[in-house]
């Protein structure tokens, strides 16, 4: 479980970031806007560039999805963060939801009226979510809609820090137990007995088993670490 036990943001900043949200989503015409703490892998373990979750709520756990609308705002959790989502947010703007006793469909269906549309970033949500989540909506017709750019890098600006870059680094031997070479072997034979033609892998920690290869891009999986810096009250918006 992800757990820092220091906390890297707070409650301070939330009203106006939510404000400033509000006003991109009125110019895209947009009535909800989607903020999960994952990012384009899917992981438990995000890079400080990826905490978009963080930066508008302030909460830091390892978990976790927010709903923007025009009136309201809902930070879904689970029963791990019970005492620190309400402690990191501001309740005055965000409403805690514990899931999965709550789910995020039927809070959108009551929040929203017919035909009214959420958006979202198609990068840090997987095809299936999307998908289960439109189905839920059909009944009252309200839209899904895709996003060039995410709402939430725009609004952090200069200040949102860097991806990262690190270098990747070549596993020993004696660390991985197999070469490369024969990872792939075992692989093309799973396929061929399965009937199939070819695996593609999208998750970094099979890749990095597959090619015997590390990077430090995140906490608890790296060599290195940069923590994410203390949040600024800057906003920027285009």
């Amino acid at each position: 479980m992800f757990q820092t036990f220091q906390s890297q943001s707070g409650p301070e900043h939330v009203a106006e970031r939510v404000k400033a949200l509000r006003t991109l989503m009125a110019k895209a015409k947009l009535d909800a806007v989607l903020v999960p703490r994952a990012d384009k892998h899917q992981g438990e373990y995000v890079p400080a560039s990826a905490e978009r979750l963080q930066w508008l709520t302030g909460f830091s756990g390892s978990a976790g999805i927010a709903v923007i609308t025009k009136k309201a705002a809902v930070l879904f959790t689970d029963g791990r963060y019970t005492l620190q989502a309400s402690a990191e947010t501001d309740t005055s703007v965000f409403e805690v939801s514990l899931l999965p006793r709550a789910k995020l469909a039927d809070w959108l269906s009551t929040a929203l009226a017919k035909g009214q549309s959420i958006g979202f970033d198609p990068w840090n949500h997987t095809a299936g979510e999307i998908a289960r989540l439109k189905a839920a909506l059909a009944a009252k017709d309200i839209k899904l809609k895709p996003l060039a750019k995410n709402p939430i890098d725009t609004l952090w600006g200069k200040d949102r820090p860097k991806p990262p870059s690190g270098p990747v680094v070549p596993q020993p031997l004696a660390l991985a137990g197999k070469s490369s070479a024969e990872k792939i072997a075992e692989v093309q034979a799973r396929l061929k007995s399965d009937g199939q033609s070819a695996a593609v892998l999208t998750l970094p920690d099979s890749i990095c088993w597959l090619f015997n290869i590390r990077g430090n891009d995140v906490a608890h999986n790296a060599r290195r670490y940069q923590p994410l810096p203390v949040a600024k009250s800057t906003i920027a918006v285009a």
